[in-house]
């Protein structure tokens, strides 16, 4: 008796949260697209597509997509004259901070690019999609566009990890690097 108590329990809960729209089995959150907004796709390895909507709340984060967990990504930081800036660690921190923003973590790389269809934990099925300058054209040659992240490695707080664009494989970087390599792209979670 006291099985099927539980038990009724348990479903009445069940039909509670799909009513209120809950869903306990996938776990994107579901977030409104208002009318009219541009949406773009991208697909993971399973096939499930997974939204961008363009967002202007910001506008010094440039062209910004906002993906289903809330996430608003930047587009890279550049200069005046439109080209990247090339940045070390702490001026990509301090320009993510004056805008009001930060620099993704690890882990926020690593869910931006299972959606663009990694495979979980490592980079192998990744494809550079919705994103704004992921990698960059050098005549016929695409290279790969390297964004810091938050995430200093736990033993070398000199190194830091860095996202790179066109294979969405990560690497260690010492933070005081900025020779035309790495550059930021700063997010916003709401």
């Amino acid at each position: 008796m006291r099985e099927k108590n539980i038990m009724n329990k348990y479903y009445q809960f069940l039909i509670l949260l799909l009513l209120v729209g809950c869903d306990l089995f996938n776990k994107t959150p579901k977030f409104d697209i208002p009318s009219g907004s541009i949406i773009k796709k991208s697909t993971d390895n399973k096939g499930k597509d997974h939204i961008f909507v363009y967002d202007q709340s910001t506008p010094p984060l440039g062209e910004a997509w906002k993906d289903e967990s809330g996430m608003i990504w930047g587009d890279v930081v550049r200069n005046s004259d439109l080209s990247f800036r090339y940045l070390d660690h702490e001026q990509a921190t301090d320009y993510c901070r004056k805008i009001g923003a930060i620099l993704p973590s690890e882990n926020d790389f690593t869910r931006l690019r299972e959606y663009m269809g990694a495979n979980s934990g490592i980079y192998e099925g990744y494809t550079p999609q919705v994103l704004p300058n992921l990698f960059r054209k050098d005549g016929n040659k695409m290279l790969s566009n390297f964004f810091w992240s938050s995430t200093a490695d736990w033993f070398h707080y000199h190194l830091a990890y860095v996202f790179g664009g066109k294979i969405g494989g990560f690497g260690l970087v010492n933070r005081l690097f900025a020779d035309d390599f790495t550059t930021a792209r700063c997010v916003i979670q709401r």
